[in-house]
Parts: structure tokens; C-alpha cells; sequence
């Protein structure tokens, strides 16, 4: 089971980053939308239950649900396929809705059934999100506070002044 948390600026955007590629992936997904505008999360899980995850073509994510079901030889091969071979309409309780604010970011956190957080926001809740997330051996992502963000590695010396 995966958990995903939400913020208010992008309420239909960001789910999208998540429960689908969470559920094409053999996950259950936890969403929790923000406290502030809570809608666009509900219309889309029930708009993934009513079509399935037939609609994630729509949103680019075709490609990634094919190769991880051809590559389980589910599929016939890529060139062969041009929908999105998913069932019609998302199984009870593969995708849930959870409401609420910091008692319900602690929850997801703390649940022992819950593997891995994604999380988008600000810092400060991020990176609560991820010590509580961690400490409970969790894996979690977090994009925090949007800003552009990068992965520096060791022997990249030629990047003076970043990250600083």
C-alpha cells in the first residue's frame, strides 16, 4: 500500500503524478488531497472507478502501465498495442480517499501497512512527512516547496555555487 499527500494549489494535477502509476504498479493507494480543496481528488477516484485506468493513456501514463505489464507477459508486444490494456474501472479499495489534516498526515506516517509516501508541498510539512515517513521505515519522496530541484553527485566539481 502506498500513500500519497496532496497540496491545495494543483488539486487534480499532482493525484495524477501519483495513483496512477501507485496502481498500475500492483499498488493500493491512500490519497489525501488537501484539507482546502478536497473536490478534484474525489471526482478523480471516482472517475477511475467509473472508466478505470483505461484513462491514464489521457494523461501520458499509457506507456509506463504497458511496458510493466508486457515486461510480466501480460501484454503482446508494444507495437501490437494501442490502448491501454487495463480492466474498466479501478476495484473497490485499490484507490481510497482520506480526508483530513495533521492527525491524518500522522496516520499515513505511522501505518504499518503503508510501504511509501509521495508527497508534494511545502518544506516544512515535507520534511516532517519524511522523518516521521523514514523513522517508520517507509520509503518517501517528497518535492518540497517546488522549487527547481536537482541531484548533484559525488565528483561533480564543476558545479561551483550550487546547492548552497
Amino acid at each position: 500500500m502506498t500513500a500519497g499527500i496532496c497540496p491545495f494549489n494543483f488539486p487534480a494535477m499532482i493525484p495524477l503524478w501519483m495513483f496512477p502509476v501507485s496502481t498500475v504498479c500492483g499498488n493500493t493507494m491512500l490519497l489525501k488531497p488537501s484539507e482546502k480543496d478536497p473536490g478534484a481528488a474525489m471526482l478523480l477516484a471516482k472517475l477511475a472507478q467509473q472508466a478505470g485506468m483505461g484513462m491514464c493513456m489521457v494523461y501520458g501514463l499509457c506507456h509506463v502501465a504497458i511496458g510493466i505489464l508486457h515486461a510480466r507477459h501480460l501484454t503482446p508486444p508494444l507495437s501490437h498495442t494501442l490502448t491501454c490494456p487495463l480492466p474498466s474501472g479501478l476495484p473497490d479499495g485499490v484507490l481510497q480517499i482520506v480526508h483530513g489534516a495533521h492527525n491524518t498526515v500522522n496516520f499515513l506516517c505511522d501505518a504499518p501497512s503503508i510501504r511509501a509516501i509521495s508527497f508534494v508541498g511545502g518544506d516544512m510539512a515535507g520534511k516532517y512527512i519524511h522523518a516521521r515517513g523514514t523513522g517508520n521505515g517507509k520509503r518517501v519522496q517528497a518535492n518540497l516547496g517546488a522549487k527547481n530541484h536537482a541531484t548533484v553527485l559525488p565528483g561533480e566539481t564543476h558545479l561551483h555555487g550550487y546547492g548552497r
